[in-house]
């Protein structure tokens, strides 16, 4: 009898629990979560983290690979960061990440939709004379 009131009182907690009146919906997840990738206009590698932090978008990851030739000189480098906590919030489908102390250094993203990503890119690269790195990408996750 112990055993058919215990079954009967899980019975009634767990439709209780169910019931439409207490539904359980999974947090949302922001839009443009995921990883884009890509070539730059002149064909260079990048390529963007977005995650979820917090429940908002947030750029998480970034690289890029590039060559650069100036006055006779060659160099090859990278810029990346990674930060869980989230490099820049994506905010009305865009974002921007500084890259160095002009403020004209940085980079641009537009998403166009959940599987599009545009924008630009500039730095300066100190190579001699010193010479800005510059472009654009569009990038699908």
């Amino acid at each position: 009898m112990k055993n058919l009131i215990i079954a009967v009182l899980f019975i009634i907690f767990g439709v209780w629990g169910c019931s439409s009146d207490n539904p359980v919906n999974p947090p949302a997840v922001p839009a443009y979560v995921g990883v884009y990738q890509g070539t730059t206009s002149v064909g260079d590698s990048v390529s963007f983290t977005v995650s979820n932090v917090n429940g908002t978008a947030f750029v998480t990851s970034y690289f890029l690979s590039y060559s650069l030739y100036s006055s006779g000189t060659s160099t090859n480098g990278t810029k990346r960061e990674t930060k869980s906590e989230g490099i820049a919030k994506v905010n009305n489908n865009a974002f921007e990440i500084s890259l160095g102390t002009p403020t004209d250094e940085n980079f641009t993203g537009t998403f166009s939709d959940d599987t599009k990503l545009n924008g630009t890119y500039k730095f300066q690269e100190t190579i001699s004379p010193v010479t800005y790195v510059h472009g654009s990408f569009s990038l699908n996750k």
